[in-house]
């Protein structure tokens, strides 16, 4: 018999630099308290759940510093949302549409610092995966993907899970 672990999700807040449906939130679980940001999904039906629920699932298990965490899928107040750790960056996507605004470049070492960023979070978790059936893709990423924070650390987001026998 499993014991079963109450898990409260509360919208707190925006966070439109990663994206527009993203918002800061808090977990409360067994374990305490931990701020979160939340990614809501657009016309996630019951079976998109329980795909969402059973990559998180595996997804949980990669455990690389560059890649944004995936904590969990639910729903909250009727939406589908994928859980993620806590990381006060802003999407890649935000910060040159600022600095195209300011007509101002990136400059070339802050960019290939963050390529090589990316670049490690991919090669630590793509094609690896802690299940056999399944492993860990990325379909892009995308600027709106791949977070910074002041400090320049860098993670990605938008890791995917696909059957072991089926090309990304």
């Amino acid at each position: 018999e499993q014991a079963v672990t109450k898990v409260r999700i509360t919208l707190v807040g925006d966070w439109s630099t990663w994206g527009p449906l993203v918002r800061r939130g808090r977990l409360e679980r067994g374990s305490g308290v931990e701020d979160v940001l939340v990614e809501v999904l657009r016309d996630a039906d019951n079976q998109d759940m329980g795909r969402l629920k059973a990559d998180a699932e595996v997804l949980t298990l990669a455990d690389v510093p560059s890649v944004l965490r995936l904590l969990m899928a639910a729903r909250v107040d009727g939406q589908a949302v994928r859980v993620y750790e806590a990381f006060d960056g802003v999407s890649l996507a935000h910060l040159v549409a600022r600095r195209a605004g300011d007509r101002a470049a990136l400059p070339t070492r802050v960019i290939l610092e963050i390529a090589g960023a990316v670049a490690r979070a991919l090669s630590a978790v793509q094609g690896g995966s802690p299940s056999e059936s399944a492993r860990i893709v990325h379909p892009g990423p995308a600027l709106s993907d791949v977070l910074v924070d002041v400090r320049g650390d860098v993670k990605v987001a938008g890791f995917r899970v696909v059957q072991a026998d089926v090309d990304p």
